[in-house]
């Protein structure tokens, strides 16, 4: 029995994907948590070694050489982890806290930033224009670079702070707002860098509508999104009094934070972040919603990320000189 867009074996093959992805990610990730490390290592070294980078070396391609079908399937079963995993580092942001400390996070992030970008320009400078893959877009490489390495891991560096129990600590406040700046510059000079390989100039214009867009994105969803959630969430409390229908709406408003945020040009997850963090200044969402999301991504979900990510990796298009960018 299949559906109209999986057949039969396109159904047996996703799920046993999510089986051994699940089965090896959890097993690898709870030996480095035994040996002091986060689990977030043995994921992330699991997807390595069931996809591209491990068992596709050896001729195993079985994690590989799948239907499109499939391929998507699996990706948006990672995006949405992602997405949910963002979500939590939201609700756990203490921004009193960082106001306290912003001094620090401005510095943090500034130290952050800086070192990475020149880096990774000049690496971009000094590899060969080959490697940019399309020659109109070898001049812009180095900058590519540069903002790749600029650009923080958020989503880990927020699960390894919540399976540390550090989210609450005045460090892992400056870790996150430092990494959420510098992930917001990253993503205001890429927009600058794709408006030039698109358009062939350079555009003051497109810096400041990519800063008014994520400040006005961020200040829209903190007084009239606040107020839109916050209403809807005590409707729903005082008619309801049911947990699962306001996990529902908080996920409901999840989702669209993720959709708004990527129709303006942002990311879906950073949607989902800027949700969290307004979530969090909802006195109304009880603690039981928010353990039960706990539950789903950390325990499960967000795994599927990770591990997707270490499939995704190809050392051998890297150091076989074919194109990358």
């Amino acid at each position: 029995m299949g559906n109209a867009m999986f057949s039969h074996d396109k159904i047996v093959t996703i799920f046993l994907q999510l089986c051994c992805l699940l089965a090896v990610g959890r097993g690898l990730g709870e030996l480095a948590r035994r040996y002091g490390q986060p689990s977030v290592i043995g994921e992330l070294v699991a997807g390595v070694l069931l996809g591209k980078a491990g068992l596709g070396m050896v001729g195993v391609l079985w994690f590989i050489n799948v239907d499109a079908g499939v391929r998507h399937g699996l990706g948006m079963m990672s995006l949405i982890g992602l997405v949910l995993l963002l979500l939590i580092t939201g609700i756990e942001t203490d921004f009193a806290l960082i106001r306290r400390n912003a001094k620090s996070a401005f510095l943090v992030s500034l130290g952050g930033l800086l070192l990475p970008l020149f880096s990774g320009y000049a690496l971009g400078y000094l590899l060969p224009d080959r490697y940019a893959g399309n020659p109109k877009a070898a001049s812009m490489m180095p900058a590519f670079l540069a903002v790749c390495l600029g650009i923080s891991a958020l989503p880990v560096i927020g699960r390894v702070l919540i399976e540390l129990k550090m989210m609450r600590r005045t460090v892992a406040q400056t870790l996150i707002a430092s990494a959420m700046l510098e992930d917001a510059i990253g993503w205001i000079i890429l927009s600058v860098i794709l408006a030039i390989l698109e358009t062939g100039s350079f555009s003051w214009w497109q810096i400041f509508y990519s800063i008014a867009l994520v400040a006005g994105f961020v200040a829209v969803s903190l007084t009239a999104g606040r107020r839109l959630v916050g209403g809807v969430l005590r409707e729903i409390r005082n008619v309801q009094q049911d947990t699962g229908v306001t996990l529902s709406a908080v996920l409901i408003f999840t989702f669209l934070w993720s959709a708004l945020a990527q129709y303006c040009g942002l990311e879906s997850i950073f949607g989902a972040f800027v949700f969290g963090v307004v979530l969090g200044l909802i006195p109304v969402v009880s603690n039981d919603v928010i353990h039960t999301i706990h539950s789903i991504t950390l325990n499960n979900l967000r795994r599927y990320f990770l591990l997707w990510q270490g499939c995704e990796l190809m050392w051998q298009q890297h150091f076989r000189g074919k194109p990358c960018m």
